[in-house]
């Protein structure tokens, strides 16, 4: 996740937590829960289980956006 390509400047001058949830054959769960500082990238290799995969991502509790892998 990589704030500065994001076009959300709050992101870049305010602390915020990223959370992002992972719903495949195993059901949903929480990957990653951080609070991160403004303009902070976070990297992280998440493993999945299954075909039909979807990864989601709130910032400050928020939806942000999902996809597919």
């Amino acid at each position: 996740f990589d704030p500065t390509n994001m076009g959300i400047r709050r992101l870049l001058e305010e602390r915020y937590q990223l959370k992002v949830v992972v719903s495949d054959e195993r059901g949903e769960r929480v990957v990653l829960d951080r609070q991160l500082d403004p303009g902070q990238t976070i990297a992280t290799t998440i493993p999945v289980y299954g075909s039909d995969v979807m990864l989601q991502t709130y910032i400050d509790d928020v939806f942000f956006q999902a996809w597919r892998p």
